[in-house]
């Protein structure tokens, strides 16, 4: 390809790229009342769902954090398996359940295998600790 070939299409390209860029400039049209209502229906969801999605992962952070303040080595947690999930059936003091499994040192030096499940409320208080299968 000669250089006036290439200067051509960079122009071209130039061009084409200008046009699609004016034609998404143009104004939006605007929303119809059932659209808006759509709208603020899904950003509604999209909200609740990352509020859900933020408290799930405070449980988990909560969850670790009172195992390994328990723990007589807690440098030698080894997490296995970890779940919460918001409950079908609420009431007040059972919102939220998460359960951990997990390894650690015992006081002999041993590894001991455990599971553990907590409730937690609505506001993510720990409502109960057991011991879990």
């Amino acid at each position: 390809m000669s250089g006036k070939e290439k200067l051509l299409v960079g122009i071209l390209i130039f061009i084409v790229l200008f046009a699609a860029l004016k034609l998404s400039d143009e104004p939006a049209k605007p929303l119809t009342p059932e659209q808006i209502t759509e709208q603020k229906r899904q950003d509604s969801l999209q909200a609740e769902y990352n509020r859900q999605k933020e408290n799930l992962r405070t449980i988990r952070y909560l969850v670790k954090s009172h195992i390994k303040k328990n723990l007589k080595d807690p440098d030698s947690f080894d997490e296995i398996q970890h779940e919460e999930f918001e409950v079908t059936n609420k009431t007040k003091k059972l919102y939220y359940q998460a359960s951990i499994k997990y390894r650690a040192k015992n006081s002999f030096g041993g590894y001991n295998v455990e599971k553990w499940c907590f409730n937690f409320d609505k506001n993510l208080q720990n409502t109960k600790v057991f011991e879990c299968e």
